[in-house]
């Protein structure tokens, strides 16, 4: 959608950094876009490439804004991220049919790109291919209608090189042609969707909160704490933000506070972490 990392409008990111961010946001949460632990080590396993090729990859990632690091996994060290959906503000987002922020969900597990692409099969150029498809494909029967020069501008790929990795991909049974040669390309992509639109299951977890220039805000709007700082500030009634108080600290609602919890849990100030080690025992959170 707008504002995405296939909004070209909006970066200008090269072609392997969005291969790198595709595989992040598969491990990721899919409410809050938090990533699980994943080294570079392991990210250059999924995408069959070096370490170095990942860390420039990330590099550009979190320069372009698309990416953020969160911390690191206490037992393994390895770096925990928050995937950025789309570069813009909250009200200007765009939704899904079910309300939510619209995201791509594709394939995975055995048969899918992604899978393919692990066990070397394909190369990322590949799995980007597919996955352009997919995101401009009918999402009812798996059917996607885009011409060479349509590819050319989503991917900046050179169009001998579209066609033989169409054909590569076809030959694995990825996608299957549907058109005649020579005509607009119409593919029929595998795995396919659901043959009935399944209905999503209501969300349990804690509803995700907004975060704009690295600040989260509390979902009353009165709240606020700054991701690398964990400056924490109260909204007056004039609308002026102030920081707060120790006192205020300890008194923050307990609601508030569990909505920041998940969050706070993975940065280091360690000016806030010994006020929240109080926190945590007055609110009865282990």
């Amino acid at each position: 959608g707008a504002f995405s990392i296939f909004d070209l409008s909006c970066h200008d990111l090269h072609e392997f950094p969005r291969a790198v961010y595709l595989i992040i946001n598969e491990h990721s949460n899919w409410d809050t876009g938090i990533s699980h632990a994943l080294s570079y080590r392991c990210l250059g396993q999924l995408l069959n490439v070096d370490m170095r090729s990942v860390k420039r990859g990330v590099k550009e990632l979190i320069a372009s804004g698309f990416l953020k690091k969160r911390g690191r996994c206490s037992k393994t060290g390895s770096n925990i991220y928050q995937v950025i959906h789309h570069k813009c503000g909250p009200e200007e987002v765009p939704l899904d049919k079910d309300g939510r922020p619209q995201k791509c969900a594709v394939p995975r597990g055995e048969g899918s790109p992604s899978a393919f692409l692990e066990a070397g099969k394909i190369h990322w150029r590949d799995f980007m291919y597919w996955i352009v498809k997919k995101i401009h494909s009918d999402w009812t029967d798996g059917t996607a209608r885009l011409t060479l020069d349509q590819l050319c501008k989503l991917l900046r790929f050179g169009r001998q090189q579209l066609c033989n990795i169409g054909k590569k991909l076809r030959g694995l049974g990825l996608m299957k042609r549907l058109s005649a040669k020579f005509r607009a390309g119409v593919d029929q992509l595998f795995p396919g969707p659901y043959p009935k639109r399944r209905r999503r299951s209501d969300y349990k977890g804690p509803k995700p909160l907004r975060c704009i220039k690295g600040w989260y805000y509390s979902h009353n709007k009165l709240w606020k704490f700054h991701e690398d700082t964990q400056r924490l500030m109260m909204k007056e009634t004039d609308g002026r933000w102030r920081d707060s108080n120790m006192e205020e600290l300890y008194n923050l609602n307990a609601a508030i506070h569990r909505d920041f919890h998940d969050y706070m849990s993975v940065t280091s100030s360690q000016e806030f972490l010994d006020c929240r080690e109080g926190l945590l025992e007055a609110l009865g959170i282990s």
